[in-house]
């Protein structure tokens, strides 16, 4: 038997190489590892259908931690555990930066929705939008009255948003931060906004409670601002070479670079012993 018995592993910059794919080499070692009753679970800021189809579809992997924490799906049961927000927190937000020039994605389900009349690209490119989210807002379902179905979900996963003007992307932090809702950035115009009751860290604990996992058998690794509640959570915290400073600060220990299979190397250095 494993020490650790699941892995929580994010995703871009982190399991997926520089072309955006998993190699070889990380697929034969999670095939091992949960060949040998681990658990990989993939944990990340995208929506279910965000995720590349190979992620999606890696042999073993069950669940998946899905928009910052919001949702833990068993793709095994067919059956999700929600850690979104409630109507009336969702619609908060959307009266605070009412005032703002911003562009949103919404999670919600298994899916991110876009507004049907503003997938243009000057659109995007206005509010900040690199190549990757402008993919991904083209990929995704594109929603007529999109106002109106943002404030009338219920569990709302997570909210992306893209702001024109950066001193005010700061002021609109400080202010969702202040109001209790957690806020992360992972891109250089946006801001994910999402419950108090989410977030990766707390979905990893809500996870291991579910299958009965103590926080030793626990391993967490990533390279972003969005991976670090997950370190709080888990026995063992590794941030990638290419993560973040602070991030790796925040690490127990800093392992290779997401282009040099980290499966492997989690394996050799921490979980074959």
């Amino acid at each position: 038997m494993y020490k650790y018995k699941l892995i929580s592993v994010d995703l871009d910059g982190t399991l997926l190489n520089s072309e955006k794919h998993v190699s070889a080499e990380n697929r034969l070692a999670i095939q091992k590892f949960t060949e040998g009753g681990g658990y990989l679970v993939p944990n990340t800021g995208r929506s279910f259908f965000e995720m590349p189809a190979e992620i999606r579809e890696l042999p073993g992997v069950r669940f998946f931690i899905c928009s910052d924490g919001s949702d833990i799906y068993d793709k095994e049961t067919d059956t999700h555990i929600s850690l979104g927000m409630t109507r009336e927190e969702a619609n908060t937000v959307y009266r605070e930066i009412a005032e703002y020039d911003t562009f949103i994605m919404l999670h919600y389900s298994d899916n991110t929705y876009v507004d049907l009349d503003r997938t243009d690209d000057e659109t995007m490119a206005h509010h900040g939008m690199d190549a990757f989210f402008r993919a991904q807002a083209h990929a995704c379902p594109h929603v007529a009255d999109f106002d109106t179905f943002c404030k009338t979900r219920d569990d709302t996963g997570m909210i992306c948003i893209f702001f024109a003007d950066l001193e005010k992307r700061k002021a609109c932090r400080e202010k969702l931060t202040g109001m209790g809702y957690c806020v992360v950035s992972t891109a250089s115009h946006n801001l994910e906004v999402f419950s108090r009751k989410a977030g990766k860290g707390n979905a990893i604990t809500a996870l291991a409670e579910h299958l009965g996992m103590p926080k030793e058998a626990l391993i967490a690794v990533g390279d972003g601002e969005n991976d670090v509640t997950m370190f709080e959570a888990v026995g063992l915290s590794l941030a990638t070479a290419n993560g973040r400073d602070f991030v790796k600060e925040a690490a127990d220990a800093v392992i290779c670079t997401n282009d040099e299979h980290i499966i492997p190397y989690i394996m050799e250095k921490y979980v074959n012993l």
